[in-house]
């Protein structure tokens, strides 16, 4: 056991490690860490530094390619070292196909999670206005007879009479 000064020096001097953390729940098939990326290309910084591909809109680079070198690929990656004007148009899809997973024109297209988050809203006020009407028809007691108009105009003509219309 360390003394208590060492112990305190030796908590507040160790590393906080934030890029070693796993990422939980049921998204891991969208996150490209260190167990997909082997055996991509590293090609810059990224967006935290580390070797895992995402694509995103406010950062358009990812530190890794979309896919791994292979034989379809390998020709070309010596190709574009040199004019790129010597490259048929299939080839520089085909290269962007490998570097990148979606064009900005598929990432921004629309899809259809609209109509889900659509649907949930409507799922829930409907079960919320059927559980108030539940609890106004069979839980609430009835309304008191002195909320209704007669009662309120039998009450104003009360007050007259009591008060015999003076001011």
């Amino acid at each position: 056991m360390l003394p208590r000064p060492m112990l305190l020096f030796h908590i507040t001097t160790r590393p906080i490690h934030l890029t070693g953390m796993r990422m939980g729940g049921h998204h891991i098939e969208h996150w490209w860490g260190p167990e997909k990326s082997a055996g991509r290309e590293v090609v810059g910084y990224g967006q935290s530094g580390d070797a895992n591909y995402v694509d995103r809109l406010d950062y358009w680079y990812p530190a890794i390619r979309f896919r791994k070198e292979d034989e379809v690929i390998a020709p070309l990656r010596q190709k574009e070292k040199g004019d790129w004007r010597n490259m048929t148009a299939e080839e520089k899809k085909l290269l962007y196909r490998y570097s990148y997973r979606q064009t900005l024109a598929e990432f921004e297209a629309p899809n259809g999670y609209w109509k889900v988050l659509v649907s949930v809203t409507a799922t829930v006020l409907s079960l919320a206005t059927f559980y108030g009407v539940f609890l106004t028809l069979f839980v609430y007691p009835p309304i008191p007879p002195t909320f209704g108009p007669e009662w309120k105009e039998a009450q104003v003509q009360r007050q007259l009479v009591l008060e015999k219309g003076s001011e």
